[in-house]
């Protein structure tokens, strides 16, 4: 009898060990462990979309979940001419085209005198010339109290500044019997007008 009780506990104990290494009765992890401590993992067909193969992601040991096929690529690098270099424009993830070499331009300010802004003109993809300034025919409207004006300093007058009246630096040699006055409503008196304190 108690030969009987023993061998029912060991199959007891063997029916749990068994569930344990075939991870049945654990959660996410699919995943277990035999005798020798390596990774038992479920026989089971993972299907993947094309372009990905079976892999490990959650790193249980098991490659259960679907990872990006890896691209096996030629060791041949094209020989591409002047300005280009070996890339991927096909998409296949290998660089096995020639595709134009990105430009590195130096960290420099270039100062251009008055209607003029950096520009490339030797076509070397760096704004390092200076070159006339093309501004778009078109006036602002303006506020009253304001006129066109170049604000972000592009050299063309598109924005609206206030409206000041800078009146050049001459005298007026007027008549007797008149004054400088400001006839023409520019702003400044640089035209002769009747002396309003003459009798």
């Amino acid at each position: 009898m108690n030969n009987l009780l023993s061998s029912a506990r060991m199959f007891a104990l063997c029916l749990g060990l068994s569930s344990c290494v075939t991870g049945t009765s654990t959660g996410e992890d699919r995943s277990a462990l035999d005798d020798d401590g390596d990774v038992v993992c479920p026989a089971v067909v993972v299907e993947c979309p094309d372009g990905e193969v079976p892999g490990d992601t959650d790193g249980d040991g098991c490659a259960l979940e679907c990872v990006p096929e890896p691209v096996a690529c030629i060791e041949i690098a094209p020989d591409c001419a002047d300005g280009e270099v070996p890339g991927d424009s096909d998409g296949d993830g290998c660089a096995l085209e020639c595709v134009p070499a990105p430009v590195v331009c130096p960290a420099v300010v270039v100062e251009c005198p008055t209607g003029e802004v950096p520009g490339d003109i030797d076509g070397d993809g760096c704004a390092l010339e200076c070159v006339p300034v093309v501004c778009i025919e078109i006036a602002p409207d303006c506020a009253d109290g304001e006129m066109p004006g170049d604000t972000d300093g592009d050299g063309c007058a598109l924005e609206c500044v206030p409206d000041t009246v800078v009146c050049p630096a001459i005298w007026i040699e007027c008549p007797t019997g008149e004054v400088p006055g400001d006839p023409d409503g520019d702003g400044c008196a640089l035209e002769c007008v009747p002396d309003p304190s003459a009798p």
